[in-house]
């Protein structure tokens, strides 16, 4: 009896708990066909689902939940708040029809202004246009992303990306699962811990919260001949607060026809040489792979640990063969290349939110380690066409080893009216060693320094305004004093925003940087008979000062940034020719005085209102002064690039080009390669993509070369091209499987297998 009447008041809370609710299009105002309803909590996690009946009725709860999103055949999916639910007078919701669907965009409501970032849901409609979710942040407006991998925020690629708080790498937002995501946020004034750093955007992808199940991601861009591509494979787990994943990737150049061609006219004790070099089919081959393992616990809005473990593995070489022409003397010269290196990193990352939901602020620490080994080899030699007996033997090794370790701590304060304060101290350590068989050296850094951002809004006018001190130390066995320098890092930017759609801001900046173990290194690399490339044991470090002028505008068809900017550098590290006792230099110098005027112009179009058909381009044109005590030099730099994209439901289709520009760098002009690509995808289902990719077409080989101003004391020109890399075609792949996704089973008519939005707030 007790039994019976406890089941019949179970039953009658349920009954009184939910209200039935007819769903109509509108227009024309018919009941839709069918249908399911997504429920989702205040922290926009999903906690159930409801089907719509052919008749168009579903059955809601009358509470525990504070949105419902609702999808419907030939309809557009809508979001409702409970409120707007539970006040409905009739028992009728009215939903958008489908003529809406062509015109989807990132519109209000899915885009939401926090204050100190943009917060971007991007509907899984939309991400299923996209082979993978990386390449889904084109639906960011502003947010460029192309099929090849590179990145552009507002035509800047100094871009950050960010997996919940945490450094992520492009490989994992291709592997990562759509299902997963929660939203993006966009940061174009960067938090304090990576201002210090000089990084101009940071994109942080947040994951829904309480997941169980993981999923394995799959992306290769592939070519067989030549055999060159690029591959990415992870495997992720998520259980409630733990998200685990292990991640592999790696990319591969190997060409058998590879040509370096070079042009030399320098003179040396009395002697002039002057020798065409003609490349002759060599082998060039180049591996990269990275392999990581991580950790992440976190509770919403409490806290948040992340552990990641990675080594790395790299090798490169060439063995180029040449018919050397010099005053009328014919020889054969080869010209070898080695390098390799291993790489071992650890890297612990900590978030603490300071009472409930960070009503005291937020405290975040990073320490990364890693440790690298290098190794170098080189050889040149000259052969008489007729004998095998070298007459000219150059040969030169080195090795470095470096421990590194980089350590910081952050606190936000928590956001009031004045606006949004954090301030950072940083110590980053390193230690070189540097062996070859003349002169092994050994080096120190030390960088301390401390970080204070702050950034506000006041009507129009929004700031953000970052104050850093550091303290750099350098010592190296080669120089005659150890350097030590306290260097004040400002950078203020004004923005006005008269209306959303178009801003204007204004901005300087002060910064420095240290020359690395590499550009220090003075182990002779021999490039000809006469002629040597090494390091510079006595650089200084660089201060530049950086002004610069941007505008933005944004509407449903356009997107548009132009960029003004002056550089000024008393001391720029840059390459030089010198002449010395014993052959002819080239080098690294400190200019004294460097300046550059740049201007940039990136636009996009979108003809249909929306990101399914998409046009992206790219203008930088600079007018560039270098000089020193040895010479001067006045140089042009262009650069033009674009791309054009049509995603569909089913099919992808994007072609790319870019121009042979040209860039200045001391006493060299290295202009850039030409290059485009078509290509084509198909997805038979929405984790799955395949498609090929067609490369340099039209029989043109891909070349790339640099030479020196007419000034400088050494004419040097080469050429490499590879002659097996004219019209490849790679295999584009892209699969993602999901697998022991959670289920909510306290009542059948709810799901949580289907989720499409949510957000993790730390």
């Amino acid at each position: 009896m007790r039994t019976n009447i406890l089941l019949i008041v179970i039953l009658t809370s349920l009954s009184a708990a939910a209200r039935e609710y007819v769903v109509v299009s509108n227009p024309p105002g018919n009941a839709v066909e069918g249908g399911k309803c997504i429920l989702y909590n205040e922290k926009n996690d999903s906690i159930g689902s409801a089907v719509i009946s052919n008749s168009g009725r579903v059955a809601l709860p009358a509470f525990g939940f504070s949105s419902v999103e609702i999808s419907a055949e030939g309809c557009s999916p809508q979001l409702f708040s409970f409120t707007r639910i539970s006040a409905l007078q009739s028992d009728t919701i009215s939903i958008k029809a489908a003529v809406a669907l062509n015109e989807v965009v990132i519109t209000p409501d899915n885009a939401q202004d926090l204050g100190n970032r943009m917060s971007y849901r991007i509907p899984m409609a939309d991400m299923n246009r996209y082979t993978n979710f990386y390449q889904a942040l084109n639906e960011i407006p502003h947010l460029t992303v192309l099929p090849t991998g590179g990145a552009y925020f507002e035509g800047d690629s100094n871009i950050k990306f960010l997996l919940n708080g945490v450094e992520a790498t492009v490989a994992e937002l291709k592997t990562i699962s759509k299902e997963d995501i929660a939203s993006v946020e966009v940061y174009s004034d960067p938090p304090a811990r990576f201002a210090a750093q000089g990084v101009r955007t940071v994109v942080d992808v947040l994951t829904k919260s309480n997941l169980t199940g993981g999923n394995f991601g799959l992306d290769i861009d592939q070519a067989f001949y030549p055999l060159i591509g690029e591959e990415d494979a992870a495997l992720y787990y998520n259980y409630r607060r733990s998200r685990f994943s292990l991640l592999y990737s790696g990319n591969n150049t190997h060409h058998k026809k590879y040509r370096l061609d070079e042009n030399l006219e320098y003179e040396f004790d009395g002697m002039e040489y002057k020798k065409s070099k003609k490349g002759e089919d060599s082998n060039f081959d180049k591996d990269n792979n990275n392999l990581s393992l991580s950790f992440q616990n976190n509770k919403s809005q409490n806290y948040l640990y992340n552990l990641k473990v990675g080594m790395g593995w790299s090798d490169e070489g060439r063995d180029a063969f040449q018919k050397v022409t010099s005053n009328l003397y014919e020889f054969d010269a080869y010209n070898y290349l080695k390098t390799k290196y291993s790489r071992y990193n650890v890297t612990n990352y900590f978030e603490k939110y300071l009472g409930e939901k960070g009503k005291y602020g937020t405290i975040l620490a990073n320490v990364n380690y890693q440790h690298f080994d290098t190794r170098y080899r080189s050889t040149y030699q000259e052969f008489p066409v007729s004998d095998n007996q070298a007459v000219v033997y150059n040969n030169s090794a080195y090795k470095t080893n470096l421990d590194g370790v980089f350590a910081e701590i952050q606190y936000e304060f928590p956001t009031t009216k004045a606006g949004y304060f954090g301030i950072a101290l940083w110590e980053s350590y390193k230690r070189s060693r540097y062996v070859d068989a003349v002169t092994p050296f050994y080096e120190k850094t030390n960088s301390v320094g401390g970080a204070a951002t702050w950034m506000g809004r006041w009507k129009k006018i929004h700031w953000y305004a970052k104050m850093a001190v550091g303290y750099q130390h350098e010592a190296t066995t080669l120089m005659v004093n150890k350097y030590n320098k306290v260097l004040p890092e400002p950078n203020i930017r004004l923005t006005w925003v008269p209306r959303r759609t178009f801003s204007l801001s204004a901005e300087y900046s002060y910064y420095s940087s240290l020359p690395s173990i590499a550009q220090l290194s003075e182990t002779d690399q021999w490039l000809d008979t006469r002629l040597v490339y090494h390091g510079n044991a006595l650089l200084r470090p660089s201060d530049s000062h950086k002004a610069n002028l941007q505008a933005v505008f944004n509407c449903r068809y356009f997107n548009g940034a132009a960029y003004f900017g002056y550089l000024y550098s008393p001391n720029m590290i840059c390459s030089q020719y010198l002449t010395t006792d014993k052959y002819m230099l080239e080098t690294i110098v400190n200019l004294d005085s460097y300046r550059e005027l740049l201007g940039q112009l990136t636009f996009s179009v979108m003809p249909l209102g929306n990101n399914r058909l998409y046009f992206w381009t790219r203008l930088i044109f600079a007018d560039v002064r270098g000089e020193n005590a040895d010479y001067s030099w006045h140089g042009h730099r262009f650069q033009w690039m674009s791309s054009l994209s049509y995603n569909l439901d089913k099919w992808s289709f994007a072609a790319f080009y870019q121009f042979p520009g040209k860039i200045a760098e001391g006493q060299l002009i290295r202009p850039r390669a030409e290059t485009w690509y078509v290509m084509a995808l198909f997805r038979p289902i929405s984790n799955l993509s395949v498609g090929l990719k067609w490369q340099m077409p039209f029989g043109k080989s891909f070349k790339e070369s640099e030479h020196t101003v007419k000034d400088a004391p050494v004419f040097y020109e080469n050429i490499t091209s590879f002659r097996d890399g004219a019209n490849y075609v790679a295999l584009e792949f892209s699969w993602n499987i999901s697998f022991g996704r959670n289920r909510n089973n306290a009542q059948p008519q709810f799901s949580n297998g289907d989720n499409d939005s949510g957000l993790l707030k730390k």
